[in-house]
């Protein structure tokens, strides 16, 4: 029943209750950006992006209770549908940091092939809904990769239009979207494969894909 948000420029997760319009204010110690939930684990993730840390937070007590090392600066990230693991994106390297939703553990630490692995990177992350794949892109390198989510092996590397952000995924669980902000298009492409089979166009800057039928 309460909205979660990153106030960037605060240094802070707030909680809003949107019955009262009440907000509580979290101190994430430095400025948090992306957020993502673990309703399994009753952890709230924040990440670090200008830092080397993903804060830890326990949703009841609305305390942070560990602070994740990203050494190479944290990014785009996101809880599997399960909500037992978590996966961040490093924002310097071309890598992808597996935790243990629950405890904080860190279980893998992957390198994405296939682009050139230039700095910051704006990388973006997600799982499938099935939680059969986890999807990355980056922006600066215009590329994605696919990993298979049991075994976290890169299993396709995707060169794409320009800017690629945000996923989306399609009702079958055999296809994946992807908005390239700069070109202002979309491409759909298979997960287990990483073949484009189309592309459309869309208005300037798109980002994020949310619904569609």
């Amino acid at each position: 029943g309460k909205l979660w948000c990153t106030a960037e420029l605060d240094n802070a997760a707030l909680v809003i209750d949107p019955a009262t319009g009440g907000v509580e204010r979290i101190d994430t110690g430095k400025a948090a950006h992306w957020l993502a939930i673990s309703h399994a684990a009753d952890k709230v993730f924040a990440s670090c992006k200008t830092s080397d840390f993903v804060a830890m937070i326990d949703r009841t007590t609305r305390k942070v209770t560990a602070h994740l090392p990203i050494p190479d600066l944290a990014e785009g990230l996101c809880v599997s549908p399960d909500g037992g693991t978590l996966f961040v994106c490093a924002h310097r390297t071309p890598t992808l940091y597996v935790f243990d939703a629950a405890n904080g553990g860190l279980r893998r630490t992957i390198t994405i092939t296939g682009g050139e692995g230039r700095p910051n990177q704006l990388k973006r992350v997600r799982v499938s809904p099935d939680g059969r794949f986890v999807c990355v892109s980056s922006l600066i390198d215009h590329h994605a990769a696919i990993f298979e989510a049991a075994s976290l092996r890169q299993i396709a590397s995707i060169t794409t239009r320009k800017a690629p952000m945000g996923f989306g995924f399609a009702q079958d669980a055999r296809h994946a979207y992807l908005c390239c902000h700069d070109d202002a298009v979309v491409l759909e492409f298979e997960l287990a494969t990483g073949r484009v089979t189309r592309e459309f166009a869309t208005a300037s800057g798109c980002e994020y894909i949310i619904a569609y039928q």
